[in-house]
């Protein structure tokens, strides 16, 4: 470009001096030794326009010439790229196939001929562990890492993510703790950490892991709540004595003490510790906020010092605002037996029956027949449940 500027600056000089000198041509004299030269004017202007020309021309060939082996290395090199790009793009579609095999052999020798092999390497690693081969698995990690180890946290990812699938938990799971310090604010290595301890069934730690998933965006809103609800319930549902059952409820916030699935869990093993005047406490303050069918059907345990009657007129309360809800039928008419009124109770019964209901409900009601000397109606009722379940 610099030269092709300075042609065009020359012509527009010539011209100019042309023009000018149309009118006045002049000439030129030169002498050397014996040697003489007289020229108009105009003849030498253009020689010399004429020279410069030749002598750019004859610069660019040289130039040319002399840069055809770097444009031939440069083309191949460009081929070579090309070409592993290629072969790279080929070793992945193997990979997602499943042929491991061809997969590694294109992923590996193409690693070398890229400005970045290291996902060459843990590729291929993939598909030597999804073959067996350990130890070539452990070579393509060892290579992805690079000579500085600057890709040792990625490696450690992949290698993480190995261990799991082998049901390797415990070196999984220190390997990724030493990962979330290290990279605090990493949802991959979090996630992670989360699906091990949900595999492992430590809901403890996963529990203090919670403000870290939510910090690092690990988990979005949905997905963190329903993992918040499971850790929950599972830590209800594994207390090993009423005192840490207690403690664990106690520790909840009063949002997490109002949802009802929660509620569920903690009735169900305060049953279990035969804590039922707590465990009739927690019913009605949830029930009393948000409606749960299971809930309702709990009712209908809670017994030991609890007055029946007063469990009776609770249910009864509910039925006038859910009056076709088969888990609180049956609760009213296991609590109408246990109040003594048998006629009540086959109604309860029959509608929770009729309505889906559990087949205690068919149950408890063929059996109520059978005590009254009802044979006929407790024989239909069974064969109906027994059609039912078989349906």
């Amino acid at each position: 470009m610099f030269y092709l500027i300075l042609l065009l600056i020359l012509s527009v000089i010539v011209s100019v001096i042309t023009i000018y000198v149309i009118g006045e041509p002049g000439y030129i004299f030169l002498q050397w030794s014996d040697w003489q030269v007289e020229t108009s004017l105009i003849l030498v202007v253009v020689a010399i326009f004429v020279v410069v020309i030749v002598l750019y021309l004859l610069f660019e060939l040289i130039i040319g010439i002399f840069g055809i082996p770097g444009r031939i290395g440069r083309s191949y090199r460009e081929y070579k790229d090309a070409r592993s790009l290629i072969k790279t793009g080929q070793g992945f579609k193997f990979l997602l196939l499943g042929d491991w095999d061809r997969a590694e052999k294109l992923l590996n020798s193409m690693a070398k001929h890229l400005p970045d092999p290291e996902f060459n390497y843990l590729a291929a690693a993939y598909a030597a562990e999804k073959s067996g081969d350990s130890k070539k698995r452990e070579e393509y990690l060892e290579k992805a890492r690079g000579d500085n180890g600057d890709n040792k946290h990625v490696v450690a990812l992949v290698n993480c993510r190995f261990q799991i699938a082998r049901g390797e938990h415990e070196e999984s799971i220190e390997e990724l703790k030493r990962l979330c310090s290290h990279l605090p604010n990493n949802p991959v290595a979090f996630r992670m950490l989360a699906e091990v301890y949900q595999k492992t069934g430590d809901w403890a730690a996963l529990d203090q892991l919670r403000p870290h998933l939510q910090k690092s965006k690990a988990f979005n809103s949905i997905e963190l709540q329903s993992l918040t609800s499971r850790v929950l319930q599972n830590r209800l549902r594994s207390a090993e004595t009423a005192s840490d059952l207690l403690k664990i409820w106690k520790g909840l916030s009063s949002r997490d003490q109002n949802i009802a699935k929660h509620g569920v869990y903690y009735v169900r093993k305060l049953l279990e510790f035969d804590r039922h005047q707590e465990a009739e406490k927690i019913i009605r303050n949830i029930l009393g906020r948000n409606w749960h069918s299971e809930l309702a059907y709990l009712y209908g345990l809670v017994g030991g010092s609890m007055k029946n009657r007063n469990l009776y007129d609770n249910a009864l309360k509910w039925l006038n605002e859910h009056p076709e809800d088969p888990e609180l039928l049956l609760t009213a008419g296991k609590l109408a037996i246990r109040n003594e009124l048998p006629d009540k109770a086959v109604e309860y019964l029959r509608a929770s029956a009729a309505g889906g209901g559990r087949t205690e409900a068919a149950e408890e009601l063929g059996k109520l027949l059978l005590n009254q000397g009802r044979t006929d109606e407790a024989v239909e009722v069974y064969r109906a449940a027994v059609s039912g379940a078989a349906g």
